[in-house]
């Protein structure tokens, strides 16, 4: 285990929330596996199909794409978005100086990491509707074994339900054996696979699975 997070602060919400109505993909308390590319690959994509029209405070655990660009996409939704906020892991990220952006150096420190979305968590209140991104679950397993991962997501996604926050996890289901999808897959309430987005999207046709549901 590494050091735990270096604290660079989080800011406060640009805005003051509102009480947001309807539902979306992650709904309040909701956890999605998305098996697709990574966020960085596709911001635009994952925060129209996960945020919604609904605006919300967001962090960002980047392990694939820089800090400043993730703070900066969710920025551009700023019609949409409370807040914005990323836990930049990674050495290379220890010269990030944002008041938007703590910092993990140890990309193995899942304790670290943890701590820093347990205080981002802390530090909303329901009707922000905080969303947590896991950007992503398939750079995270390339620093620590299966089953300390998945210890790291079965307790954020705990912590996520019990505090009514939304998570969703990126995974680029080309890079894992049917296995491993299987196993982390029974972590989360629902499975958006991508892999076959086609004219069935329109109609969300549910799949059932070993897991959560999973939407084709």
């Amino acid at each position: 285990m590494g050091d735990g997070p270096q604290r660079s602060g989080y800011a406060s919400p640009d805005t003051a929330p509102s009480d947001h109505g309807g539902g979306t993909m992650t709904d309040c308390g909701e956890s999605v596996l998305l098996l697709d590319a990574p966020f960085g690959s596709g911001a635009s994509d994952c925060l129209d199909r996960v945020l919604a029209d609904r605006p919300r405070s967001v962090l960002v655990v980047s392990y694939d794409t820089p800090a400043d660009e993730c703070v900066t996409a969710l920025r551009r939704r700023s019609e949409r978005i409370d807040s914005a906020a990323a836990v930049a892991v990674g050495p290379g990220n220890d010269g990030v100086a944002h008041d938007s952006v703590r910092v993990v150096s140890d990309p193995a420190d899942l304790t670290g990491v943890g701590i820093a979305v347990t205080e981002w968590l802390d530090d909303r209140i329901r009707d922000e509707s905080p969303v947590v991104c896991l950007d992503s679950l398939s750079a995270m397993l390339q620093y620590a074994d299966e089953k300390r991962v998945f210890e790291f997501l079965h307790a954020v996604t705990g912590q996520c339900r019990q505090r009514d926050a939304g998570f969703h996890a990126h995974l680029t289901p080309s890079a894992h054996d049917e296995q491993t999808l299987a196993t982390f897959r029974v972590l989360f309430d629902e499975c958006d696979d991508r892999r076959d987005a086609t004219a069935t999207d329109a109609g969300g046709t549910q799949v059932a699975t070993d897991g959560g549901r999973e939407t084709r």
